[in-house]
């Protein structure tokens, strides 16, 4: 039986959100959208939109900030 992802209960039914990619039941987020509620409540206080938003994006996203500190890390060690 699948587990929410969310708020942990086994369930009969998930989806997987299509931004941040938890899966969820149908209590922790809309299925219609397939979208969880933490982003649904993110897209309402002025996150990210749901057109804009490409989940591969995000995978594939790497801060050159963060870029630069894990190199200086390594040239500490």
């Amino acid at each position: 039986m699948p587990v929410c992802e969310i708020c942990g209960e086994d369930v009969s039914e998930v989806k997987e959100c299509k931004m941040c990619g938890v899966i969820f039941c149908q209590d922790c987020g809309d299925f219609e959208r397939e979208l969880c509620e933490d982003c649904i409540f993110e897209m309402e206080n002025g996150g990210e939109d749901e057109e804009d938003f490409d989940i591969e994006d995000e995978e594939n996203f790497f801060d050159e900030d963060e870029e630069d500190f894990f190199e200086d890390e390594d040239d500490e060690w």
